[in-house]
């Protein structure tokens, strides 16, 4: 700022008091607004460095201030698209696990059909499968119970003889599957005795000892009456007082025999025309 210009001060001639007086009031009108006024104002304008500062100051809070929004923007597509991007994954597995399973149903299909296909198995397999006790089997039929003597001593205990002569006849009598106490008879099944009871397959069987036979019912009951077995079991009967009996019954359920039970170790078939 520009100093006001100065008035000229009245210079200091002794007047008397009253004129001292006087010129003491000019002087102080004079310097009411002197150059230590203006030196005060002047400190209090901010400097060129000050301005300058604040300027860079308030340039560079603008500039972040537009950083942060147009980061913000940015991001926000690229948020969008992230998105995006994992719905069109989901639902393209989604596609393929549909078409798997579709696939799954129409091999299921197809299985079917060649299941239902499938060469039936002829007269003769099934024939072999229920001689071979392979397969669980229900029909007509006739039951022997076998009961040792009153006391169960001597010759009158039911053996393993017995009841082996008994199996034998019926399958002589025409018998198309056997069952000695729960266990279905095979060509490798085994009746044995064991201390003072009688086993088959290895599994010990109680009194009365039940034999159940399929096969037509009156040929099986006549035959085997007449049969050695049969003649055998009256004459048994007879001299060491074992009891037994034969009755015709309706729906016999004999079950297959066990996996073990089928396996052939050392039989092979027969070649044809071989020596």
């Amino acid at each position: 700022m520009t100093q006001p210009p100065q008035k000229p001060r009245a210079s200091a001639v002794y007047a008397g008091p009253g004129r001292e007086a006087e010129s003491l009031l000019e002087q102080l009108a004079d310097s009411a607004m002197d150059n230590a006024y203006y030196d005060v104002d002047r400190e209090s304008e901010p400097s060129p460095a000050s301005r300058t500062f604040t300027f860079l100051a308030i340039l560079l809070l603008g500039f972040s201030i537009t950083v942060v929004t147009v980061q913000s923007r940015n991001d926000r597509p690229a948020t969008e698209l992230e998105r995006q991007a994992l719905i069109d994954n989901i639902q393209a597995r989604r596609e393929i696990l549909d078409s798997r399973q579709t696939r799954l149903e129409a091999l299921q299909v197809e299985v079917q059909s060649l299941s239902n296909g499938a060469v039936t198995p002829t007269r003769a397999t099934a024939r072999d499968e229920l001689n071979a006790g392979a397969v669980a089997v229900d029909g007509d039929g006739i039951v022997i119970e076998l009961r040792s003597a009153p006391g169960n001593s001597g010759d009158g205990v039911i053996s393993d003889l017995d009841v082996q002569l008994v199996v034998n006849g019926l399958w002589m009598s025409g018998a198309e599957a056997i069952d000695v106490g729960g266990n279905r008879l095979t060509a490798t099944s085994a009746i044995r005795a064991a201390g003072e009871g009688i086993t088959v397959n290895f599994n010990s069987i109680p009194e009365p000892i039940v034999i159940q036979a399929i096969g037509s019912q009156s040929s099986l009951e006549r035959q085997f009456r007449v049969s050695p077995s049969g003649r055998y079991l009256e004459n048994r009967s007879q001299m060491s007082g074992i009891r037994w009996t034969i009755e015709r019954r309706d729906n016999v359920q004999l079950p297959a025999a066990p996996a073990k039970r089928l396996k052939i170790r050392h039989a092979s078939p027969q070649k044809r025309g071989g020596s």
